[in-house]
């Protein structure tokens, strides 16, 4: 039974992709309507499926577990649904206060009424203050979320229903980069699909670690 539902999990999302994309191609006169369709509709449908998809899992949990699960879910969302000028903000705001101001030399004074030319020396500034680290503390951050999420789900998935668990973590990622389609300034890429997945996987090796910590400190 467990299986059927899987299934039918993964026929919506195919439906919803197929749709999703054929909209983002074509726009509004992909289905044969005027402004019947917006991409608030779309991103509807894919909450719908999200909160069927990850409701189930809350069910039975204790109150502290159902909010570390509420919250990394949280954090899913709020950074698929961020616009892009948003997050432009966030960056340019995190940019002021990280890199350090490099100055010339100052001049030095020497005695009497003569000054030495002053010795201008270009100082480069640290790797770790450049922007683009910045920018890939997102990426590594979406990264370590899935992996926080996977091992989540997977602590939490009943016995003999991992296999699953780690179906709806990816199906949680392919839905969240479609969904980016919708959001102003944003755009999905089948690359960050990826970077989800490995983090699920890398979510599956510690929850494996885990599990096999447990049951040696049983034995």
């Amino acid at each position: 039974m467990t299986m059927r539902w899987l299934a039918l999990r993964m026929l919506i999302f195919a439906i919803l992709a197929w749709a999703s994309l054929r909209f983002v191609a074509q726009g509004q006169t992909a289905f044969g309507v005027s402004a019947a369709i917006t991409p608030a509709h779309f991103l509807l449908l894919w909450g719908v499926f999200l909160a069927a998809l990850l409701l189930p899992y809350l069910f039975d949990l204790r109150f502290y577990s159902k909010m570390v699960l509420i919250l990394l879910i949280s954090l899913v969302l709020a950074g698929t649904l961020s616009t892009r000028s948003w997050r432009s903000q966030i960056v340019t705001q995190v940019r002021e206060r990280v890199q350090v101001p490099f100055s010339p030399e100052k001049e030095r004074a020497t005695t009497g009424l003569e000054k030495k030319p002053a010795i201008s020396k270009t100082v480069k500034p640290p790797p770790r203050s450049s922007v683009r680290y910045i920018y890939r503390a997102n990426k590594s951050g979406h990264f370590i979320l899935f992996a926080l999420v996977s091992f989540s789900l997977l602590t939490f998935a009943a016995p003999g229903r991992w296999g699953i668990a780690l179906a709806d973590v990816l199906l949680l990622a392919g839905s969240t980069e479609i969904m980016q389609f919708f959001v102003q300034g944003r755009a999905a890429g089948i690359k960050d699909f990826y970077l989800d997945a490995g983090g699920a996987l890398l979510g599956l090796v510690f929850w494996a670690l885990y599990r096999a910590r447990r049951r040696s400190s049983r034995s």
